[in-house]
């Protein structure tokens, strides 16, 4: 099924990079860090919004920095969207290319972000390294693509016992469902206080939400649930669009990014976000690393992940399922 191109109603001034594989294309630009579209068979796999890449929501795979209660909120005791905005330092910010070859890309940037609630600032740089891999297996798909992503964070400075991390966030399109593989728990915390209990389901093994795009709620999910599995299902005809990816969770370590509503909770290393209407309608598969802390020990991380995205007949998602996300 042929999904009609988001892309040519954005300013692309900005050099792309694509890649070809067997079974699809990978879009990347650079000058925003992030893989901007996945194509296989012809379907548009991320959400790219068409007001154009100026948007505080471009789309595609990005990446930010956490806890999102520094750096992000301006209120701290309620909820309040008119007191939110992305730091221009991380989204657009200053991206360049540092290396370069077949089917690799290297991104790089140093980014001054602000506190908002009195403690001081911190530099931080942040290096994404993207690459095409063979999928490490095909069951259940008709199509797919895989490729790595290498994220690095480095405090340059900041005050010290200030805590940063390295957040990822890939935006689908909406209507579909979002699973968490996880432990024998199932526990979750609501971010805004604004979920609806039948957009979820738990089963064992297995958290799952149903991403509409027309009400805004997000969760979160602890380090100790969540196996570093997660996957989008997404309706394309009589087929089912997956993207999948895997992480490194690290239980034991901090992880910074609580909920505004329950700042004293420790934080979440998976969040899912579904949008309201009110940014474009689409939904967020995010994950966050382990936390620096300037001044305490280490002043690097890295982590990787993989994702796999791919065409699955609808008949066959359950097998799917079980077979990647059990």
């Amino acid at each position: 099924m042929h999904v009609p191109s988001q892309a040519k109603d954005i300013d692309m001034s900005d050099e792309l990079i694509t890649w070809k594989t067997e079974d699809g294309t990978l879009t990347l630009l650079p000058s925003r860090g992030r893989v901007l579209q996945v194509m296989v068979d012809k379907v548009e796999a991320f959400w790219v919004n068409p007001e154009g890449l100026d948007q505080p929501h471009p789309g595609g795979d990005r990446a930010w920095a956490g806890p999102e209660i520094d750096w992000f909120w301006k209120c701290r005791d309620k909820i309040d969207f008119n007191r939110y905005a992305v730091p221009e330092s991380l989204d657009p910010g200053t991206w360049t290319v540092t290396r370069q070859s077949q089917n690799f890309c290297q991104v790089q940037q140093q980014c001054l972000l602000t506190h908002l609630h009195g403690k001081g600032p911190m530099r931080i740089e942040m290096t994404r390294s993207f690459r095409t891999v063979a999928p490490p297996d095909t069951t259940g798909f008709t199509r797919c693509l895989a490729f790595q992503t290498e994220n690095e964070l480095r405090i340059v400075d900041g005050a010290k016992g200030q805590a940063v991390d390295f957040w990822s966030l890939l935006q689908v399109h909406s209507p579909g469902e979002m699973l968490i593989s996880t432990t024998s728990q199932s526990t979750f915390q609501d971010y805004f206080g604004s979920f609806d209990d039948c957009l979820h389901h738990a089963e064992k093994g297995l958290l799952r939400f149903t991403i509409t795009g027309n009400h805004q709620y997000k969760v979160g999910v602890p380090v100790d649930v969540a196996t570093g599995r997660m996957a989008y299902l997404h309706p394309v005809g009589n087929q089912t669009l997956v993207i999948f990816r895997h992480f490194t969770p690290r239980p034991g370590h901090r992880y910074c990014d609580v909920a505004p509503l329950n700042r004293l909770a420790s934080g979440d290393v998976v969040q899912i976000y579904n949008d309201g209407g009110q940014y474009g309608g689409f939904g967020e598969m995010e994950y966050h690393t382990a936390a620096l802390t300037a001044g305490e020990g280490n002043d690097r991380l890295q982590d990787t992940s993989l994702t796999v995205v791919g065409l699955v007949e609808t008949n066959q998602v359950n097998g799917w399922v079980d077979h990647w996300m059990l």
